[in-house]
């Protein structure tokens, strides 16, 4: 599978934002297990490039002074905030005395506890709520290791104005 985020980081220009955010992607790839297996950096399948994976493509790449920037950080922002009403939607549906009750039931746990996809909702809004980087992120701040934007925001209120935002295509 694929998704699209956007990733901020600090640089000069746009080749350097491509080459920071390609080199700590590349780390993460070579220092551990993350939660992707390959990606192309530039956007990829939403490029605007005719060839969505020319990882030279630096044309989408949004500095803090484009437009781009903003639209990119209000949907970000709008996202994380309908992926959390959604997972919280889905919690609300959930019979939770029921799942509690299989829970309790397992006696051994090295037997399977059914709990079908119940659970999958609390632990991605989990996942939501701690800012873990993961599919569903839609945004990463890697100047700052950080799903949150606030550092981003913090930087660019007190002036710093070398902020990109570069659109990686990952897949997992």
């Amino acid at each position: 599978m694929h998704c699209i985020q956007y990733v901020a980081v600090v640089a000069s220009s746009r080749d350097e934002a491509k080459d920071e955010v390609e080199g700590y992607l590349n780390n993460c790839l070579e220092g551990g297990e993350p939660w992707y297996d390959w990606f192309v950096v530039g956007g990829g399948r939403w490029s605007t490039g005719d060839d969505p994976y020319n990882s030279d493509y630096v044309a989408d790449i949004a500095h803090v002074s484009d437009n781009r920037f903003s639209e990119y950080l209000e949907a970000a922002k709008k996202f994380r905030t309908d992926q959390r009403d959604w997972y919280l939607s889905r919690i609300r549906e959930t019979d939770v005395e029921a799942l509690i009750a299989r829970a309790e039931a397992a006696s051994d746990f090295g037997e399977r506890v059914s709990v079908g996809s119940d659970l999958f909702p609390f632990s991605r809004l989990s996942d939501v709520l701690w800012g873990t980087w993961n599919s569903d992120s839609y945004f990463f701040d890697a100047t700052n290791d950080s799903t949150n934007w606030e550092y981003l925001e913090e930087s660019m209120a007190k002036g710093d104005k070398n902020w990109y935002f570069v659109p990686v295509d990952f897949h997992f």
